[in-house]
């Protein structure tokens, strides 16, 4: 019970990082983070995120979109390195900035069309289903044996630096074909991981603010594991 209360803890702490209050919204716009790409160890300040990806990651897609409007983004299955992850964009939203806040999103470095745009990267991995603590079990109860079976996670990271009271959400969803809908889909809808802390798969996947595609629908989603469709809005 203690350890359980503990991990719950851990996880509504790891959720309530992604929504700043007023008044310190424009510190924490200037707080360093560490770039979201797991293979970067940059730190840079929140606002200036645009700005390190556009001159530091040029390979990643840079997208201007508005809240609730979906951009569809597709990585190739093989692109995912097993137990890393992979950027498959960076979203940049309108008018989810505070006045007091919006003037740092301003840089004069950049396109004029990136401006005033809150950052939010699109980030996905595969990982072993033996990092779960379900198959670990299985592992100890057996003697032996390793459990081979992948499993992808896809989320969307940020900082709530917006001046109301609704915390920023997203919804994510796989779907096996972006022609008519597709056939089958998953879709999660819920609050973006904290840019406050690393973008660490596992640690993602055990908070559960990501969408989660199981071995089962692996090669109908992926395609027959080419490529993963991902459907992207923020709320």
């Amino acid at each position: 019970m203690t350890t359980m209360t503990r991990r719950n803890g851990a996880i509504d702490r790891y959720s309530s990082e992604s929504k700043v209050k007023s008044p310190s919204l424009v510190d924490c716009s200037r707080r360093p983070i560490r770039c979201p790409r797991l293979d970067c160890s940059v730190n840079v300040a929140f606002s200036a995120l645009t700005h390190h990806f556009l001159f530091d990651h040029p390979e990643v897609p840079i997208l201007s979109v508005e809240p609730g409007a979906e951009s569809t983004l597709i990585v190739s299955y093989g692109a995912l390195s097993c137990n890393s992850s992979r950027c498959l964009a960076l979203l940049l939203v309108s008018g989810k900035l505070s006045d007091s806040s919006a003037r740092l999103f301003g840089s004069i470095q950049i396109n004029p069309k990136y401006r005033n745009r809150l950052p939010l990267p699109v980030l996905a991995a595969r990982l072993h289903s033996s990092h779960n603590y379900a198959c670990r079990e299985e592992m100890h109860a057996g003697g032996e044996g390793h459990c081979e079976k992948d499993m992808i996670i896809a989320w969307v990271a940020g900082l709530d630096v917006g001046d109301t009271a609704d915390r920023l959400r997203c919804s994510i969803q796989a779907v096996d074909s972006i022609e008519n809908g597709g056939f089958r889909s998953l879709t999660y809808t819920g609050p973006v991981t904290s840019l406050r802390i690393a973008q660490c798969p596992r640690d993602v996947f055990l908070a559960g603010d990501c969408i989660v595609l199981h071995e089962g629908l692996i090669s109908h989603i992926t395609s027959g594991c080419t490529s993963l469709n991902v459907n992207v809005i923020v709320h």
